[in-house]
């Protein structure tokens, strides 16, 4: 999936995008909040590599996040490629949805996205992108 083309043009609503840590590794944008308090995020991948992506579980989570495409459904992000999150929030409480977005650090047991992208490159030198084989919604 590529870019939303106009990411940096929406509005903010309630939307803090702190890449203070990351090197500007991500953007995101609210997507669209018609159905509050169902949410469409969608996050950006501003890089020429993978990056891995989790959202951080807090006292303040969502109800629920669903990821998609598969890609980020196993937490990562192609090269200059989107995931889309929807997320329910709980409107009894203030909630807040937080990812964590890098491509070298591994804090869980899944692969570092470094590893990924060093794959990816073997595999287009063979004529196959890991990110077109990836792209298969659930």
């Amino acid at each position: 999936m590529p870019l939303h083309p106009d990411c940096s043009t929406f509005s903010l609503h309630s939307l803090i995008a702190n890449s203070e840590l990351g090197n500007g590794a991500a953007r995101g944008c609210i997507v669209d909040d018609s159905m509050w308090p169902t949410v469409q995020v969608r996050v950006d991948n501003l890089h020429t590599f993978w990056t891995k992506i989790a959202q951080q579980q807090t006292a303040t989570s969502p109800q629920s996040v669903e990821p998609a495409p598969l890609w980020a459904v196993l937490g990562y992000i192609p090269p200059h490629a989107s995931a889309d999150y929807t997320i329910v929030f709980d409107t009894n409480y203030n909630n807040m949805a937080q990812f964590f977005v890098n491509a070298s650090v591994s804090e869980d047991d899944r692969p570092t996205a470094m590893l990924l992208t060093v794959i990816d490159r073997a595999l287009r030198t063979a004529g196959v992108a890991l990110s077109d084989v990836a792209s298969i919604d659930r």
